[in-house]
């Protein structure tokens, strides 16, 4: 791992410190999530924030509340609109 890594993890862990048990719990839990994935599947990741910050503030206002409602979806719906996007994405551009 980069010393500029380093120094970020070394932030993140004494922000930690001062927050609330919850909001402690859920960074953690989020750390452990991001470590378990993949270098391709963090590379999507960040190209996915990327993209989201360069919306106007309009529409990224919006986000949050799209995920509350892919969320609140039953299992089976939330997977086969996984199924269709992955398919958008594998079809051949024109």
């Amino acid at each position: 791992m980069s010393a500029e890594r380093k120094k970020k993890w070394r932030v993140v862990a004494e922000k930690q410190q001062t927050l609330p048990p919850e909001q402690r719990e859920r960074v953690q839990q989020r750390m452990e999530n991001w470590s378990r994935l993949s270098p391709d599947e963090r590379k999507k990741a960040r190209a996915g924030y990327e993209e989201i910050k360069q919306l106007p503030p309009e529409k990224r206002a919006v986000a949050p509340q799209k995920w509350d409602e892919y969320r609140n979806l039953p299992p089976e719906k939330r997977e086969e609109l996984r199924k269709k996007a992955a398919a958008e994405r594998d079809a051949p551009k024109k």
